[in-house]
């Protein structure tokens, strides 16, 4: 019998993260690299009391060019010590089974291999930083280190914000070389010669001469690097803009400087649908939107 969910049309919020694994980039190397993870059964601590694990991996039968991975956030128990709180103090705890874990909490992504893009609910109690965390560190005990690189995928509001500020004064940006994305112009270029460099990682720094505003175009070197933290940025990138304000006699009143960062435009997808057909919609916006 199905669950009455199933039939229920809903509003569905999701981001994205890119996961690019610095060799060996088939989509099969991606399948075996979660059901690695899957199977061997890593806990990655979010906090001292707080953790997170990959507890299924496995091909969706709605939409067969998506994997669905379900993860479980939970408390660690701290047995030693408890606090009494009628007597007002601290006493031994209870033996407790340790794996046995209170506040627990479930989650999905969906992950298509052919793109490298995982998704997640904007309101999954696992959400995307956890998902992101526990790929990062799970990866690095399997991989080692600087094998593998997480993301957020970033609006490209962020790069509009930059563009249509009257000053721009500093941009900085951190990026991986693209794994199969497509590029264009001067931001192509600079992808192919980090990667002919084998450069894991690469970073630019740019600020205007006192005064004056830096250009960002497509064809300029701002607007390039720009262009590659929207969808390939390692990291963070941010850039200080301002839009001043000046009175009738041409006298400024107003700086509004201001710092802006991907972190604060991460891209969403939202649509509208019925449960069975979320990882098909998943599926046919990541295959469009990320070449």
């Amino acid at each position: 019998m199905k669950e009455l969910g199933e039939f229920t049309s809903r509003r569905n919020s999701f981001q994205f993260l890119n996961v690019k694994l610095l060799h060996n980039q088939s989509p099969e190397n991606y399948i075996q690299l979660f059901e690695k993870l899957k199977e061997e059964d890593y806990v990655v601590n979010v906090n001292k009391t707080k953790a997170v694990e990959l507890v299924d991996f496995y091909k969706s039968q709605k939409a067969p060019g998506v994997y669905i991975g379900k993860m479980n956030s939970f408390m660690r128990m701290q047995s030693e010590q408890w606090y009494n709180r009628k007597t007002k103090r601290i006493v031994a705890g209870p033996e407790i089974d340790e794996n046995l874990c209170p506040n627990t909490s479930e989650g999905l992504f969906y992950f298509i291999p052919e793109r490298h893009r995982i998704a997640v609910s904007s309101v999954s109690p696992v959400n995307v930083s956890l998902v992101r965390l526990f790929i990062i560190e799970a990866s690095e005990r399997l991989l080692g280190k600087q094998q593998l690189t997480v993301t957020t995928e970033t609006d490209r509001g962020f790069i509009d914000e930059i563009k249509n500020a009257k000053e721009v004064s500093r941009i900085s940006v951190t990026w991986s070389y693209t794994n199969g994305d497509t590029q264009k112009g001067l931001a192509r270029i600079l992808d192919d010669a980090a990667k002919k460099a084998g450069a894991a990682r690469i970073s630019a720094e740019l600020y205007s001469a006192p005064g004056e505003t830096l250009a960002v175009d497509d064809e300029d070197l701002s607007g390039a690097v720009l262009e590659l933290s929207v969808s390939n940025a390692e990291g963070e990138a941010s850039a200080t803009i301002r839009n001043p304000e000046y009175n009738k006699n041409g006298k400024q009143i107003k700086a509004n400087r201001k710092n802006v960062t991907t972190r604060n435009f991460p891209l969403k997808y939202v649509f509208t649908s019925k449960l069975p057909e979320v990882p098909g919609m998943i599926y046919d916006f990541i295959m469009s939107r990320f070449k």
